[in-house]
């Protein structure tokens, strides 16, 4: 199926560390963008532009998480790529808390998946969103 013929656009929260790395979100860009070339799903990072102009402290370091809570509970599922950072653990317990998918991944497992779109590893991942969005279509309704 074909992301436009959605009735429900489908989202998948991307969760990266940052660590106050432009490296990393640059890192992060990338991916989202070839993940989002593969999958019948949009991925997204509201928080890479926030922790790339805002101050990773004090209130600007608390509306950013603010906001990134808001941004899961939007989302159909959450990918994890490395190993959780503080706030992507935080991340984390709002998606439990409101049913949304996780999956975790390593950074060379998302190199993979990019590197071979056509894998049976890519093919099962797609089934997996593609429930996803009847799941929470269904909610919705």
């Amino acid at each position: 199926m074909n992301l436009f013929d959605r009735e429900h656009l489908h989202l998948v929260y991307f969760a990266h560390p940052f660590g106050g790395s432009l490296h990393n979100l640059d890192d992060a860009e990338w991916m989202i963008a070839e993940l989002s070339a593969i999958f019948d799903a949009v991925f997204w990072a509201p928080w890479i532009p926030v922790c790339r102009y805002w101050k990773n402290e004090g209130n600007s370091l608390e509306r950013g998480m603010l906001l990134d809570k808001h941004a899961v509970k939007m989302s159909h599922r959450i990918w994890f790529s490395d190993e959780l950072s503080t706030g992507m653990k935080a991340e984390e317990v709002v998606a439990i808390e409101n049913g949304i998918a996780l999956s975790y991944f390593t950074r060379p497992q998302i190199i993979d998946i990019i590197q071979n779109p056509q894998s049976m590893l890519v093919q099962s991942l797609q089934q997996e969103l593609s429930k996803d969005i009847l799941v929470r279509s269904t909610i919705i309704v």
